[in-house]
């Protein structure tokens, strides 16, 4: 099950970030600048959902020790 979620996540990103180069080709009309927009894109995207991750972990683990009162 492991080996889906993760074939899925890697598709996934690479189906975003073709996405992401075609938007920013359209707009700009370069391919430098496009693939710039792209590798920075994919980066900043990967960073920021390791950090959304763990702020649900966190959240998660307070849910389930009863600690939200909510």
């Amino acid at each position: 099950m492991h080996v889906v979620s993760a074939y899925k996540a890697i598709t996934w990103r690479v189906v975003a970030t073709v996405f992401t180069f075609i938007t920013s080709f359209i707009v700009t009309g370069d391919v430098v600048i496009s693939t710039s927009i792209m590798g920075i894109d994919s980066v900043v995207k990967i960073v920021l959902y390791y950090y959304h991750e763990r702020i649900w972990s966190i959240y998660g683990q307070k849910k389930t020790n009863g600690d939200d009162a909510g």
